[in-house]
């Protein structure tokens, strides 16, 4: 037995009484069309998972927090932007921006990248900046 909860009120969003992981339970419920946004999926293995059809927006960020992400060829990428800056996570790796920016080849080269995947997450680090950039002023 599963819940998904609402990452901010803790609210039962999907139960699944069938579901042995957290994966089950999120591929039942994009199955049944439920709607996930808001939803805390800590523990959810979805790579390679068929999420067409998916709500799994977040439109409404707390304290005017935008996010992106960005599927690597290795490594899902997470970008968090705030007011005190941009985070990027790829794979296990926490990082403000500009240490990714000036760190993005090394940090590859350690964890068994091949060069055009470090050429790919540099591309990718390039246009999280220039999104990064673009997003709108807080009032």
């Amino acid at each position: 037995m599963i819940d998904i909860l609402n990452r901010y009120t803790g609210a039962v969003l999907y139960h699944d009484e069938a579901a042995q992981t957290m994966t089950d339970a999120v591929l039942s419920a994009v199955k049944s069309r439920a709607d996930l946004s808001r939803a805390y999926l800590n523990g959810a293995y979805l790579r390679g998972a068929d999420l067409r059809g998916a709500y799994l927006s977040d439109a409404i960020l707390p304290d005017g927090m935008h996010i992106i992400q960005v599927l690597g060829s290795s490594h899902g990428i997470v970008a968090l932007a705030t007011s005190e800056g941009v985070e990027l996570r790829i794979g296990c790796h926490h990082k403000p921006l500009a240490e990714w920016q000036k760190h993005y080849k090394a940090i590859g080269r350690a964890n068994g990248y091949t060069p055009a995947q470090i050429r790919e997450y540099g591309a990718h680090i390039t246009y999280i900046a220039w999104w990064a950039k673009h997003l709108p002023k807080e009032k």
